[in-house]
């Protein structure tokens, strides 16, 4: 390594060579121009003005060139993703009946369908109060409605199912108050029939005391998910002052401000319900006394007569929405369980299909059973079950890639095969071929699963994902995917020896 001052002075000399360089371009460009124009002094007026033009063209031309070629590349124009349409009643009705046609359930569908159109009928607008146990859900019901008389007390969770009020507006207008259960009541964030509630309604207002919480927050999100008008109560506001209000308000809008709602409103209250006090008696003693406290109302019930006053239509259009959107995400998970247990009674068959072959064949070979005809019916079956179009070409890879694997991981299936089939009497006079032929099944197991993953989780039948998947899956419960394809075996041979004495 050379020493830190013999490169200061390389640094330095290659310094002044450079600064000499410079020096003997600046003359030779400066003798140059003092020439061109001595000669120009003597040409008339014409030419020099010409010829300056000219240069100044070049000069300028030879700057934008310099400009374009040093510049730094626009960004790429922002391709926005296509906007996400609600869907429509038609479209869902058409996939009710696609899915009919394919033998799913399609029951919880059409039951939330009717429940959407009796609402409808009904003309009431209904809305869903949620929040933490003790908010004052049942407390505010009891302000609104007082012979409602909805169960509240001074323990929290009370309310464990969704219960429905109906109350007349002071404009007039029916709203149907749906109290859900607490949201983190015995530990469940948001419980399915609170959601379910919370979907069908045409506002949600979510109470809170003070400034909100983490999973106060979280259950807001998923709340604002369902996009449509958002109240956010903050109740018991009585206990504030007003510096201390302000700033709570101030911060809780900062919160929901992140939040995704198409309409969403803080407003503060006082649900009401009963608060205990000092009480300075004559003699000067102090008592503690229960008194009822006040509701303060005003600012919600405006709120909400407000979003009905101004537009009824965009609620009904905004709940509709909400209630298509998770019609159709029940519709697709009936439909991927449906797609599930078919595949898991396809796979099934081809792998009892395997042991039986790996028993009759004098010589069975795993690249046989694979590449030859149960292999390729395997994946092309599953690719009929989840409606992906069969490639030849990537099953006949798929199925090359998963022989080499298995062969690799023979010696342990057998190992972990033949310690399981000495739990089984009667095995140990056929244990070789047995022990193959269970080998050979759970390989076909293996398979079949990662081919469902694949196609469920890519939607279509990819090599390298497929081969990702198989090996994960051919190491997990080896026991009791092996048992119950010994059971298979051996369910098969005394059937073979029923047939036997039967002819016999």
């Amino acid at each position: 390594m050379m020493p830190s001052w013999m490169n200061r002075r390389l640094v330095s000399l290659l310094a002044a060579i450079l600064l000499v360089l410079l020096l003997i371009l600046f003359l030779q460009l400066s003798d140059l121009l003092l020439s061109v124009w001595q000669k120009l002094q003597m040409l008339p007026p014409w030419f020099v003005y010409s010829y300056g033009g000219v240069f100044a063209l070049i000069l300028a031309g030879s700057g934008w060139l310099l400009w374009r070629i040093t510049r730094e590349p626009p960004p790429p124009p922002v391709r926005l993703p296509p906007p996400v349409l609600p869907l429509k009643e038609e479209e869902i009705t058409s996939r009710i009946e696609r899915n009919v046609t394919l033998g799913v359930d399609v029951e919880v569908a059409r039951r939330e369908l009717a429940e959407m159109q009796a609402r409808r009928a009904g003309g009431e607008f209904h809305v869903a109060i949620a929040g933490d146990i003790s908010s004052g859900k049942s407390t505010l019901i009891n302000a609104l409605l007082p012979d409602a008389r909805p169960e509240s007390g001074p323990v929290g969770g009370i309310t464990r199912q969704v219960t429905r009020y109906l109350w007349h507006t002071p404009a007039g207008d029916r709203i149907i108050l749906s109290d859900l259960p607490g949201l983190n009541e015995v530990g469940i964030p948001l419980q399915q029939e609170a959601r379910e509630e919370a979907i069908r309604a045409h506002v949600v207002l979510f109470l809170c005391e003070g400034d909100l919480t983490r999973p106060q927050l979280h259950e807001l999100n998923l709340l604002a998910q369902l996009s449509k008008p958002l109240l956010v109560g903050i109740n018991k506001v009585d206990r504030l002052s007003g510096d201390e209000l302000a700033m709570v308000v101030e911060r809780v809008k900062e919160r929901v401000a992140l939040l995704t709602a198409p309409m969403i409103r803080v407003v503060t209250l006082v649900a009401g319900g009963q608060k205990e006090r000092l009480r300075l008696l004559p003699d000067g003693q102090e008592i503690r006394e229960v008194v009822a406290q006040p509701p303060q109302l005003v600012e919600l019930v405006k709120a909400m007569q407000g979003w009905i006053d101004q537009d009824p239509a965009l609620l009904e259009s905004l709940r509709d929405s909400a209630v298509f959107s998770w019609v159709a995400h029940k519709l697709d998970e009936s439909l991927l369980h449906h797609r599930r247990q078919k595949a898991d009674e396809v796979v099934g068959d081809y792998s009892r299909q395997a042991v039986l072959a790996a028993m009759a064949a004098v010589a069975p070979g795993l690249d046989v059973l694979l590449q030859g005809y149960l292999g390729v019916r395997m994946v092309r079956e599953l690719c009929q079950v989840y409606e992906v179009p069969f490639q030849e070409i990537s099953a006949s890879e798929l199925l090359k890639k998963t022989d080499q694997q298995a062969l690799r991981s023979l010696p342990m299936l057998l190992a972990i095969g033949g310690n399981l089939l000495k739990a089984f009497p009667g095995v140990g006079t056929m244990a070789g071929g047995a022990l193959h032929a269970v080998a050979y099944g759970l390989i076909f197991d293996t398979l079949g699963r990662a081919v469902i993953k694949t196609l469920e989780n890519r939607g279509d039948l990819l090599t390298h994902p497929a081969m990702r998947y198989f090996e994960e899956e051919l190491s997990e419960n080896l026991d009791a995917r092996m048992g119950r394809l010994i059971k298979v075996l051996l369910e098969a041979g005394a059937e073979k020896l029923m047939t036997g004495k039967g002819k016999g």
